[in-house]
């Protein structure tokens, strides 16, 4: 499975501050995951996730993370999702910039993603399932 890696850069301009916080975003791709990740667990906790839809979306496909009982075993689902974009967006102002992370079970599958979005700190901010 391959990743794709835009960067946006929003606005008249972006100065050296911007770019900075593209450094500072890029370097720890890894720490980014981890953030998306622990966002979608504490996400499936609330009655309207889109994490638990997602999953519930794709049943046939996703056959083994759901329990005799019919519920998500939210460990195995998370497992089965891989990275498949990053969108760094920046802005000149910092309330307007974040990165994007988009993850799937595979195209092959399914055209649907779930989108996690992370503020200019680096916290979930938004949570979506996108095509």
């Amino acid at each position: 499975m391959s990743m794709q890696v835009d960067i946006t850069f929003d606005g008249a301009r972006v100065d050296a501050a911007a770019l900075g916080r593209l450094a500072r975003h890029g370097v720890n791709l890894e720490a980014l995951d981890h953030t998306a990740r622990a966002g979608m667990r504490a996400e499936f906790a609330e009655a309207d996730s889109t994490v638990r839809f997602y999953a519930e979306h794709h049943r046939d496909e996703l056959g083994a993370v759901f329990g005799e009982d019919g519920s998500i075993d939210l460990e195995p689902f998370l497992a089965a999702l891989s990275l498949v974009g990053i969108e760094f967006c920046l802005d000149a102002e910092p309330e307007d910039s974040g990165v994007i992370l988009d993850y799937s079970i595979g195209a092959e599958v399914t055209n649907y993603l779930i989108a996690v979005s992370l503020d200019d700190d680096g916290e979930v901010e938004d949570i979506s399932m996108e095509s």
